[in-house]
């Protein structure tokens, strides 16, 4: 969609909010795939809390990141955690971008005013980036350790 507002130079009011909240589904499950394939790796329990909100999700799956990766540097890491900490300020309960009123008939985003979808996805790609490979990383560990353990018990 980003793709094609850039071609077409057109759309963009109109397309803004479904990509955001594109976005955000995609960090959402994103975080539920590492969490569940990070307690897989250390064979803990794999019950996702069922929440949107973001930073918790986020606060567990940091503590399972840094347990897997304690060598490497996750500081890079960092970076999702300022979009999360962005995203859940904005929307906690993954709402506000799936529709334009509350309940009461409130904005759900009324201190926004204008969002540069081109910028946003230049931004969200080194999440998307970093996301994936922690993604890529804890399954390949998996691979590892289930080739391990089929090997030597």
């Amino acid at each position: 969609l980003v793709e094609n507002i850039k071609v077409t130079q057109s759309h963009q009011d109109m397309l803004v909010y479904p990509i955001i909240y594109l976005y955000r589904q995609y960090l959402e499950l994103r975080l539920k795939i590492i969490l569940r394939d990070s307690r897989i790796l250390l064979d803990e329990n794999v019950d996702i809390q069922m929440t949107h909100n973001l930073n918790n999700l986020w606060g567990d799956t940091r503590k399972l990141i840094r347990i897997i990766f304690k060598e490497d540097d996750i500081k890079p890491l960092n970076v999702v955690g300022k979009i999360i900490i962005e995203f859940n300020s904005m929307d906690p309960e993954s709402m506000a971008f799936m529709y334009p009123v509350d309940k009461n008939g409130e904005n759900l985003l009324p201190d926004i005013k204008h969002i540069n979808i081109v910028q946003f996805q230049e931004r969200f790609s080194e999440v998307v980036d970093l996301m994936e490979g922690v993604t890529g990383a804890v399954a390949e560990y998996i691979s590892y350790k289930a080739e391990m353990n089929q090997n030597y018990y």
